[in-house]
C-alpha cells in the first residue's frame, strides 16, 4: 500500500483534518502524521518568547490548544519530521500548514499548501480587491507584502481557524 506523510506544524495526530482527507484519498493509502511539536509539551510552546516582527504560526496541540511559534523555531523541526517520514517509507508529504516556508531537503516529492494556494490567486485575481483571513492578528501586518501587486487591493483580517464558526461569522458583521 502507498504511503502518504502529513507533517503539521503542531501535533500528531490531526483528528481534526485527518477523516476529511481520508473522506478525500480513499482508503488505498496509508497515511502517515508527524508533528513539529510531537516531542513538547503545550507549556513548554506557551513559554516559548516570540520576538517582535517575528514570522509567527499558528497551530494546535494534540489536545486542541491553539498555540502561537515562530518559523525560525518551526522549520527545524519540520525538516526532522520530513526526514523520519522518509525513513519509513514515505515517498509525498503533504505539509499542513499555508505559511511560507524555504525547500526543504527531501527525497519524497513535499506538497506545500502555500505555493498552490498562492498560484490559485494569482492566477485567478490580476485585479480589484481580495480579502485574506489570517490566524493571527500578527500576521496580517504583512498581507501587502505577502499578497499585494500592482492594480490589486488587498485587505486583511484574523480569526482563530480553532475556534469554531463563530469568529468567522463575526468577520461577515
Amino acid at each position: 500500500m502507498p504511503k502518504i506523510g502529513l507533517v503539521t506544524i503542531g501535533q500528531s495526530p490531526r483528528v481534526d483534518i485527518l477523516p476529511d482527507m481520508m473522506m478525500i484519498l480513499g482508503h488505498q493509502y496509508e497515511v502517515i502524521e508527524a508533528g513539529a511539536l510531537d516531542d513538547f509539551t503545550t507549556e513548554e510552546i506557551k513559554n516559548l518568547k516570540i520576538e517582535p516582527g517575528a514570522y509567527i504560526l499558528v497551530t494546535r496541540m494534540r489536545d486542541g490548544t491553539e498555540v502561537k511559534v515562530t518559523k525560525d523555531f518551526i522549520v527545524p523541526l519540520i525538516q526532522d519530521r520530513i526526514e523520519q517520514l522518509e525513513s519509513e517509507g514515505v515517498k509525498v508529504i503533504l505539509l499542513l500548514c499555508t505559511g511560507r516556508f524555504p525547500e526543504f531537503k527531501s527525497k519524497s516529492l513535499i506538497v506545500t499548501p502555500s505555493e498552490i494556494v498562492r498560484g490559485v490567486v494569482n492566477a485567478s485575481i490580476r485585479k480589484g480587491r481580495l480579502g485574506v483571513i489570517y490566524p493571527a492578528k500578527e500576521q496580517t501586518a504583512k498581507a501587502w507584502e505577502e499578497w499585494g501587486k500592482e492594480g490589486l487591493e488587498v485587505y486583511a483580517d484574523a480569526v482563530s481557524p480553532y475556534g469554531g464558526e463563530d469568529g468567522f461569522k463575526a468577520l461577515g458583521d
